[in-house]
Order: C-alpha cells, then structure tokens, then sequence
C-alpha cells in the first residue's frame, strides 16, 4: 500500500511538472533503420509454412503477416510494389528481377493446442477450453539485383485464449495473434521505410518571473515560436539565465534548426552544468543524427531514379 501511494505522488509530482510548463509538438521524420541503397521498388513474397504441425491456421497467420506488410506499402506510396508472381517467376527462371528489394519470411515451430480441463462443481464435473498458439516468424530482405541478404530478424509469439465452456466459442489462433502481428508489421515497415514521428519538446518554467520569459512562453503556448525564441535570446544574452538558454535551444530544435540548437545547449551546460541541459544535448545530437542518416538515405534514391532515367 505504502509502495502505491508513493507511485501515485510521483506521478502527480511529474504531472504538475509538465503541467507547469510550455511545450512545443514537433514532427520529425526517421530514416530506415535498414540501409536498402536506395530501394525505389519492393515486393512481398507470401510467408511460406514449414514444420510437422498443419493446419488452416498456420496459413491462415502466414497469408495475414504478407498481404499486411503489402497493404501497408502500397498505402504508404514510399515504395512501387511489384506483384510477387513476377518476382516468383524471374526467380525459377534466373532472370533479373523486376524490383531492387523484396521481403520473404516462414512462419515456424507452430503449435496450436486447445487443452480440456475440468472444474469440480458440487452438482457435476464441468469441462472448459483454451487454446494456445506459439509460432516463430522470420524474414528476410534480400537485394534483388545481387540477391545478397541485406537484413534479416525474427520474432517469437505465444498466446493463450481465455477458458471456453464450448469449444466452438474459443476464438481463432489468428484472431489471438492479430494485434500482436499488427505491431510485428508496424515494426518491420519502419525498419524499411522512413517514417513520421510526433514529439514533444519542453520549456522550462522561469522562477524568477522575469516579464519577459513570461512573455516567451506566451509566445510559444501561441505556436509563434519566432518571438519565443526572440525573447528568450534577449534574456539570455543580457542575463545568461539558464532557463532562457535552455529554451531558446529547445525552441531551435523545434524549428529544425539542429546545429544551432547544439552549439547553444553546448555554450549553457558548459557555464552552468546543468543536467537537464546535457540530457538535452543527446536529445538534439540524436536528431542531428538521424536527420543526416535521412538525408543520406534520400541521396540514394535520388541516385537510383537518375541512374534509371539515364538508362
């Protein structure tokens, strides 16, 4: 009990923290985590099943996880999606393949057990249900030009279903496993393509209830970061605050403006030491990272489409 109310105080502590203070949603955009060189076009091959154990399920996942991965490329439109057949067919008869990637995986050691257990009641001996589905995904990318495996993962999952009185009521292997491979795709699509993330950057509160600072905050609760970052600048500049260079950095990398936010958070840890201002600069480095990485990533394509253009 005592250990749950010292969660619960901590929780209302970071609360009214943040609370307290001004915040800036920003959207960043994240490279691949996988290096295709520059991949224009992709295609899906369907997961293939292997293993003793058979049934409708099993395909049922694999069919589910391919035509998922598929579905979500055509909508993101980063990638043109080629037809598997094609790709199949180029592959028995070894000839080029009409895409610069594609995906294959199997789904393995597949169970999918429903167990009986009985329950005494003081009339009579009543029989409930479960099922319980364990299977092992993995993939592979391969380079469809060198056929060289650029990147390959795998993922275990194990669900067991809530006890039925009736077997017909226990829910399907792939029903129980959906959610679970819904963010299995999820994950796999952001490895392969860049994607958009939303996060918050935050402002420091000002304890000496400078009018100015009051006055950047306003600013930024208002979404004119310009005039936030002005006035924060000329509380810095004038009285080398610490919360004033804090924001005015936060408020920088919030534009984009990664290097200039670096070298500011940089000057104001080095003459104050604050912590918060080197958690800072690991946030912004790491922004500065990937924005270079995504850049790159661009480059390659960008290289790829000439090269076909010229071609």
């Amino acid at each position: 009990m005592k250990k749950a109310k010292i969660i619960i105080l901590c929780c209302l502590w970071i609360f009214f923290l943040f609370s307290c203070a001004s915040s800036v949603k920003i959207k960043v955009q994240r490279p691949a985590e996988y290096d295709l060189q520059g991949a224009r076009s992709i295609s899906v091959l369907p997961f293939t099943t292997t293993g003793l154990f058979w049934g409708p399920e099993k395909e049922k996942i694999a069919n589910y996880i391919s035509s998922s991965i598929q579905s979500n490329l055509i909508q993101s439109g980063y990638f043109s999606v080629i037809d598997s057949s094609f790709v199949n067919s180029a592959l028995r008869k070894k000839t080029s393949l009409p895409c610069d990637v594609y995906i294959k995986g199997a789904i393995l050691d597949f169970s999918d057990i429903i167990n009986a257990s009985s329950l005494e009641d003081e009339e009579e001996e009543q029989i409930e249900y479960a099922r319980h589905v364990k299977f092992l995904v993995s993939y592979a990318i391969v380079n469809g030009k060198t056929h060289e495996i650029i990147a390959t993962n795998q993922e275990r999952f194990s669900f067991t279903s809530l006890r039925e009185k009736f077997i017909y009521n226990l829910p399907s292997a792939l029903y129980l496993a959906q959610w679970d491979l819904d963010l299995f795709v999820s994950d796999l699509l952001k490895k392969i393509e860049p994607y958009t993330e939303t996060r918050k950057v935050f402002m420091l509160k000002d304890k000496s209830k400078n009018e100015i600072m009051m006055q950047g905050s306003e600013f930024v609760k208002e979404g004119n970061l310009s005039s936030a970052l002005e006035k924060y600048l000329s509380v810095y500049n004038e009285l080398g605050l610490f919360e004033a260079g804090y924001n005015a950095a936060r408020i920088m990398e919030a534009q984009g403006k990664y290097t200039e936010a670096e070298k500011l958070m940089l000057e104001v840890y080095n003459k104050t030491g604050e912590k918060k201002a080197r958690n800072a600069i690991k946030e912004i480095q790491r922004e500065i990272k990937d924005d270079q990485i995504f850049k790159e990533q661009q480059e390659k394509r960008n290289s790829q489409e000439k090269n076909v253009y010229e071609k």
